[in-house]
């Protein structure tokens, strides 16, 4: 019986102790980046990932680990075009932000009413 090696580690981020920055370390080149500078970089790598194939699925996936329980969001329309404006503040990618048609933001509110309802209101967080 063999074993496989462990797949290399391609990136390692470690946060400073006073968590003011992180050391972002890239084959067997360290960054030191500040939080904008970082918050900058997950912004560029989004774009990126947005423009590579295979696209995101979109069917959402098993576990939702990234998920977050924002106690906050922002909610406009864009009168000029139609469409609803929903953001959500994540902890570490900042504000994300999602643009709907009239009737898709529609569907949605009855889908999130709709869900609402059928959880217990006693449910654990």
């Amino acid at each position: 019986m063999s074993t496989n090696p462990p797949a290399p580690q391609f990136a390692n981020v470690a946060v400073s102790q006073d968590k003011t920055s992180a050391t972002v370390t890239l084959g067997q080149t360290n960054y030191h980046l500040d939080a904008k500078v970082l918050s900058d970089l997950i912004t560029t790598l989004m774009i990126a990932r947005a423009d590579i194939s295979p696209p995101i699925p979109q069917a959402p996936p098993a576990n939702v680990t990234l998920s977050v329980r924002p106690g906050n969001w922002g909610v406009a329309a864009d009168e000029a075009k139609g469409d609803v404006l929903l953001g959500f503040p994540h902890p570490g990618f900042g504000w994300v932000g999602f643009r709907f048609a009239k009737e898709h933001a529609e569907e949605l509110a009855r889908q999130l009413a709709a869900c609402a309802q059928n959880i217990r209101s006693a449910a654990p967080y």
